[in-house]
């Protein structure tokens, strides 16, 4: 009995299943062997601690924009009070006034 093997049509030309398995699978070697010596440079990871510190640095300026933005746009207050400490301990006895 013959073994038939399915030829398919690809713009690189005619190629039984085999070489495509075959292909695909060097294809894949290759890139394992690259990413292990770390031939690769051209994708590089930054490490967990700077992506921690960094998180947290945009948290801040993010929370100090917003309350610049918000005292001063909304509240129509001077932006230079947003770092007064007084200011919010104002804020602190408007919420939590004890008569």
């Amino acid at each position: 009995m013959q073994q038939q093997t399915q030829v398919t049509a690809s713009p690189y030309g005619e190629e039984t299943m085999e070489e495509r398995t075959r292909s695909r699978e060097s294809r894949r070697s290759k890139s394992k062997s690259k990413s292990k010596s770390g031939e690769d440079s051209s994708r590089r990871r930054i490490p967990w601690f700077v992506k921690f510190f960094l998180t947290l640095f945009l948290l801040f300026v993010s929370l100090v924009g917003g309350l610049a933005a918000g005292y001063s746009v909304v509240g129509k207050g001077p932006v230079t009070d947003v770092f007064h400490a007084d200011t919010y301990k104002h804020m602190y006895n408007l919420v939590f006034k004890t008569s």
